[in-house]
């Protein structure tokens, strides 16, 4: 998706357990300075719930919107360019939470590997970016 830089989700303790990176250098090691400033920036934040639960924080060029999941305590975070609007990425915010929600539960309940488990994960994430692409692309479309 155009103006979604990463997605990650961060534990309680500030660790992140999960990272997709969707920049042009891939293979990035994930700056864990950033994410450790970002994690003290989302405990200090006074949440001031937005729409469906998402909140936004602007860090220099990035905008970053998060949710908490409820029920892990998890942070699902989306680094966006800072011209990336929330209603662009509330859908994407939520589908990933779901869908974070469902990889949870198979981990505890059926014991899969972590490692399958976030190769899977990784796709899903794309998947749930490329649907949201076509959506727009037909909504365009139809705007003669």
């Amino acid at each position: 998706m155009k103006g979604i830089e990463g997605i990650y989700i961060i534990n309680k303790r500030g660790t992140s357990i999960f990272s997709y990176n969707l920049s042009k250098e891939k293979n990035r090691e994930l700056n864990y300075s950033m994410l450790a400033n970002l994690f003290s920036a989302l405990k200090n934040f006074e949440l001031k719930t937005g729409e469906n639960g998402i909140n936004s924080l602007k860090v220099r060029k990035n905008c970053f919107y998060f949710i908490k999941d409820d029920f892990t305590e998890n942070f699902i975070v989306a680094k966006c360019t800072s011209k990336t609007k929330s209603n662009e990425t509330t859908e994407i915010l939520l589908e990933i939470k779901f869908q974070f929600i469902k990889k949870y539960m198979k981990q505890i309940y059926v014991k899969q590997n972590p490692i399958h488990l976030n190769a899977n994960f990784r796709k899903t994430i794309k998947n749930v970016l490329e649907k949201d692409i076509k959506r727009k692309e037909m909504l365009n479309s139809l705007e003669l």
